[in-house]
């Protein structure tokens, strides 16, 4: 089990590495570790993530922990259902995107000052591995807790639609390609009704990911929306990775954009709406972020890679905004999440 536990995140190949039995210990460490009242669990479209699922859940369950169930959904919904419910503990199924046959855990919990934060090396990872490892760590309690099903849909589309003014978008034609994953759904509701022309590809979840893997920061799996976007002259193109905490941009000639370029442009955006304000970048980044954030009044803080680092450094400095090459962009109005 010690391969699992890695920086951010718990992933491993399913039934070898990672099997519903480890999840269930896992669960009951998390509890032991996090000592959650009412945990929100959600999963991905993989076609581990319901037993993976069943198992996290059936652990929280005799732990005596209150489970708030719902569905299949992107990370950042997770995310989201957990600081916007005012919930003290969040769980996804998940392997971000790495291939099929791989599998994982993404954490939240509560900490001392009361914020909601992710679980990673040196943020608590350690403490769950070595509970996880402990001979009588499935222990049940007296309390079985209970499960509720919960749409978080609306709440997310509202809160989504907040960071825009919808009213004010020029119609344009958009290709979009979520790989099969969770992100064909998020779009299909996210966009619904507003002015784009959208020309779908592989909109259907599977996780199989029968057309590409649905990790588009490698250049063969952006070849259908590429090609998709010269072919129909589209004005953009957007992909997702497998659970839809990644999102990927291509132009109106198809070319790909790169992280460090979209978060600059978000920060700029950002600086309109809060002058002065701090702007956290990870250290894989290119001079133009620097550069322009302290031409135009901000303050450019580098960090580590990685998500957990990164939240937890916009917590410390007060940071509004922060970007990763990796396609993450995270906001403070957001609980500092994605």
């Amino acid at each position: 089990m010690n391969t699992i536990f890695r920086n951010y995140d718990i992933r491993g190949e399913f039934g070898t590495e990672l099997t519903p039995e480890v999840a269930h210990r896992v669960a009951h460490a998390y509890a032991a570790f996090a000592r959650p009242k009412q945990v929100v669990v959600g999963a991905d479209v993989r076609l581990s993530s319901p037993a993976l699922k069943e198992a996290v859940v059936r652990g929280l369950l005799e732990r005596g922990i209150d489970v708030v169930d719902i569905g299949v959904v992107s990370t950042d919904v997770m995310y989201f259902a957990t600081w916007f419910h005012k919930y003290d503990g969040g769980i996804m199924v998940t392997a971000s995107h790495m291939p099929k046959q791989f599998n994982g855990l993404k954490f939240l919990r509560m900490n001392d000052a009361g914020m909601l934060v992710p679980i990673g090396r040196g943020l608590g990872m350690e403490e769950l591995e070595e509970l996880t490892k402990k001979e009588n760590i499935l222990e049940v309690s007296a309390k079985t807790g209970s499960v509720t099903e919960k749409n978080i849909w609306d709440d997310f589309i509202l809160f989504t639609h907040s960071f825009a003014n919808v009213s004010q978008f020029r119609r344009l034609k958009v290709v979009m390609d979520p790989g099969n994953g969770t992100g064909g759904i998020v779009a299909e509701k996210i966009f619904k009704g507003l002015p784009l022309d959208i020309i779908k590809l592989h909109f259907e979840p599977d996780g199989n990911f029968p057309n590409h893997p649905a990790n588009p920061i490698i250049p063969e799996n952006r070849r259908d929306i590429i090609e998709k976007v010269k072919a129909t002259g589209a004005d953009l193109g957007i992909a997702w990775d497998a659970d839809c905490d990644r999102v990927y941009f291509i132009d109106e000639q198809g070319r790909f954009v790169d992280g460090d370029f979209i978060t600059t442009l978000l920060a700029l955006h950002t600086l309109e709406e809060t002058p002065g304000a701090l702007i956290v970048y990870d250290v894989r980044f290119s001079h133009v972020l620097r550069d322009w954030v302290s031409k135009e009044g901000g303050t450019p803080i580098m960090s580590r890679v990685g998500h957990t680092y990164i939240k937890h450094l916009m917590r410390e400095t007060g940071a509004v905004f922060a970007g990763e090459v990796s396609g993450h962009y995270y906001f403070a109005r957001n609980a500092y999440m994605e």
